[in-house]
């Protein structure tokens, strides 16, 4: 336990956790408690922003039930609160779909598969982040990465903001601002994994795979990226 612990919160060097993962692959039973030890710190951290959509959605209902009779319709918060819901339970199932069955090397729109972005805080929606949501989710990244760079000069602290944004820069061709902006994510132990994808495929939007390849190797096995990695580092 204390080792786990330990490999989740990005505390061990280089050595230990290559020989880390290297035993995570020989051990289903370790790699299985890891994956769910993982899966419960993302979400505590995360609990705060599961409860104001909670409370979002509640408000929505409550609106709903005293207006039930009459022509109706949520007002601006509730609609973006759940659509915001919905996102985040879409955000499982984008990972392994577009994978190219032969053995050539996918192009960067193959891989390029991006969640839904959600980023309700605290129980408000915020104008910036209302305007970075709909920017994104349309796939407006040049309007999402302006947007997200405002919403982050207040809030530099939230990560999610940040992976964001330099998906957002990669989009737009601004690889090596993206990069230099998941490099502190690279230490993060909710995004180091998706720090790591998203940097190699930084490379992917340069026609450059060959470089990405030292990033998709450090993906760690309980990953939900690591699986699309190895397929990348098995093409040749």
């Amino acid at each position: 336990m204390e080792k786990i612990d330990k490999y989740l919160h990005n505390k061990m060097n280089e050595q230990e956790r290559l020989a880390f993962e290297k035993e995570l692959k020989s051990k289903p039973e370790l790699a299985a408690e890891t994956s769910f030890l993982k899966e419960a710190y993302f979400y505590l951290q995360h609990q705060k922003r599961r409860e104001a959509l909670k409370d979002n959605l509640q408000q929505a209902a409550r609106q709903y039930r005293q207006k039930q009779g009459n022509i109706f319709q949520l007002n601006r918060k509730a609609v973006l609160s759940i659509a915001a819901a919905l996102a985040l339970l879409l955000t499982t199932v984008f990972l392994l779909k577009n994978l190219p069955t032969n053995n050539t090397m996918p192009s960067y729109a193959e891989l390029a598969q991006h969640s839904p972005l959600a980023l309700t805080q605290m129980g408000t929606v915020e104008e910036d982040i209302t305007t970075a949501e709909q920017a994104f989710n349309s796939k407006n990244y040049a309007a999402a990465a302006e947007t997200l760079q405002h919403y982050l000069e207040a809030h530099p602290e939230d990560q999610l903001a940040q992976l964001y944004l330099a998906i957002s820069l990669i989009e737009i061709g601004q690889t090596e601002k993206a990069r230099e902006l998941l490099k502190p994510l690279n230490q993060s132990p909710d995004f180091r994994d998706k720090a790591l994808w998203y940097t190699a495929l930084s490379f992917f939007k340069e026609n450059q795979p060959e470089k990405a390849k030292p990033w998709l190797e450090k993906i760690s096995p309980t990953a939900k990226e690591y699986d699309k990695a190895q397929k990348l580092l098995s093409i040749e």
